[in-house]
């Protein structure tokens, strides 16, 4: 069940804006594990399409690549605007 959680969003990460050179393969990592703790933290949630979509520009913002304390500011920045939209991803 992880394996295919991991796998969907995987390919999500790797469509996020392509033509950017800031969402090389060590950023779609990081929207990975993101993406993949928020799916397994909210179950009512879990992950759906497009939610890379939100995270991207957050990511960019706070630059997510370079230290674990990005990475983490990213996941609560993100974990906290998903608080408001969620009602919109719950099927």
């Amino acid at each position: 069940e992880d394996r295919d959680l991991r796998e969907e969003i995987w390919k999500d990460a790797q469509r996020t804006h392509p033509g950017l050179h800031f969402f090389t393969e060590k950023t779609c990592q990081v929207l990975e594990r993101i993406l993949f703790i928020y799916a397994k933290l909210n179950p009512g949630v879990r992950y759906v399409q497009g939610m890379n979509e939100i995270l991207a520009p957050i990511s960019f913002v706070l630059d997510c690549r370079k230290d674990e304390q990005s990475e983490a500011d990213t996941f609560f920045c993100f974990c906290n605007l998903m608080a408001e939209i969620r009602d919109m991803y719950i099927k």
